[in-house]
């Protein structure tokens, strides 16, 4: 048949119906399994953050509480990026009835939504990333509304223009095709060519969530050690603990998504003559497609109130949140006064919505000398339960 081609030297066809084993069956199986784990786990969280933005519209009465943060922008835009990789890796199905992979439109849809939600995920990991880490370390103020849809935006265009657009540009063969078990860049394309459209974008995700949050625990545990930790109460001491292994648990959980698949594409496209195990390539696709999945487990856990903070009729301004602030003892006159430690996110006001920050607040217990001289703080604790960051 005249559509039927052969890559030259990966020796694969545009249609290989009736070529899956029963290992493949299974491997494909997991990966569909996975792709509907995450998928029903992304539209759930999505609908309650979607939900919850629209209750809180009509019950702010055109306060700023009803803005969405831009934490919140940026998730959203994730979940939309899992769940159009959730619904590429889906198409395995057809695959899986035809026992073998058919170029076409479907082909090509199931390599664009793939693509394009690893592109769109990789760049939203990257904004959280760093907005996480400019307001820990830097002391940033949150961005606004308008300027993190502006973002989410140009994530959108780009995520576009590397991936759907490329059907666009004339090539001798098809951008999008079969790479044996499921559709994806065609390996005639190369190496390079997976990695600038694809593959680099989640390095460059993983790489800046290892440097980033790796930093903000190294910071917070340094403040920790600066304020004594023989003066913290035992349970600031475990916050401290479960903020920094939680935000340790950020890159740890993405590279162990991203790295398995990135290893399988490399071996892939450099030795088509001896392509990796089978059960190495189900493995690592089941993996990444369960990231969706492992995000929202996380999100739920460490920010529990960009899910719950809308919808419950209360005015949030009367019941400000305190952001976190690090205090020390400071010499004066007269004794010792609270004052605060000039590091990076520090503040002595109280902001409604504190979304995007630590939810404790470090204070110190001082009392005076009758001699004017300064006395060792008794303790320090936490003054308001602790939260991860948001």
């Amino acid at each position: 048949m005249a559509f039927l081609h052969e890559e030259p030297s990966f020796g694969l066809s545009a249609d290989t119906r009736g070529t899956f084993t029963s290992d493949v069956y299974i491997g494909l199986g997991l990966s569909i399994a996975a792709a509907i784990l995450s998928g029903l786990a992304v539209f759930g969280l999505l609908c309650n953050i979607l939900w919850q933005a629209f209750q809180n519209i009509f019950r702010s009465d055109g306060r700023d509480s009803a803005r969405a943060s831009h934490l919140q922008i940026f998730y959203v835009s994730l979940l939309f990026s899992h769940l159009l990789q959730s619904l590429g890796t889906l198409l395995n199905l057809v695959w899986l009835r035809e026992a073998g992979v058919t170029e076409g439109g479907l082909c090509t849809t199931q390599a664009i939504l793939r693509q394009t939600g690893q592109i769109g995920g990789a760049l939203a990991t990257l904004a959280i990333t760093f907005s996480t880490w400019a307001i820990v370390i830097k002391g940033w103020r949150r961005c606004s509304t308008s300027l993190a849809a502006a973002l989410v935006l140009a994530i959108w265009i780009s995520a576009l223009l590397l991936s759907p657009m490329q059907l666009a540009i004339r090539r001798e063969s098809p951008f999008f095709g079969n790479t044996k078990y499921w559709c994806w860049i065609r390996p005639s394309d190369g190496l390079r060519d997976a990695i600038v459209f694809d593959m680099g974008w989640l390095w460059m995700a993983a790489i800046f969530e290892i440097i980033l949050y790796f930093s903000a625990v190294v910071a917070i545990v340094s403040r920790c050690v600066l304020l004594g930790l023989g003066n913290l109460r035992q349970s600031t001491q475990r916050s401290v603990l479960t903020m920094a292994i939680f935000m340790i648990w950020y890159p740890v959980m993405y590279v162990t998504a991203v790295l398995p698949l990135s290893i399988n594409r490399i071996w892939y496209f450099t030795r088509p003559q001896h392509e990796p195990p089978f059960a190495f390539t189900a493995a690592s696709l089941v993996l990444f497609t369960l990231l969706g999945f492992f995000d929202v487990l996380l999100f739920i856990i460490t920010r529990p109130k960009l899910v719950l903070r809308a919808g419950n009729g209360e005015d949030e301004t009367a019941h400000p949140e305190k952001v976190a602030a690090f205090r020390r003892p400071k010499r004066n006159g007269a004794g010792i006064v609270d004052d605060l430690i000039p590091v990076p996110f520090v503040t002595t006001h109280t902001v409604p919505n504190a979304d995007d920050v630590l939810d404790i607040n470090w204070s110190s217990n001082c009392t005076p000398a009758a001699d004017g001289k300064d006395n060792k703080p008794l303790y320090w604790e936490a003054d308001t339960p602790f939260v991860i960051m948001t």
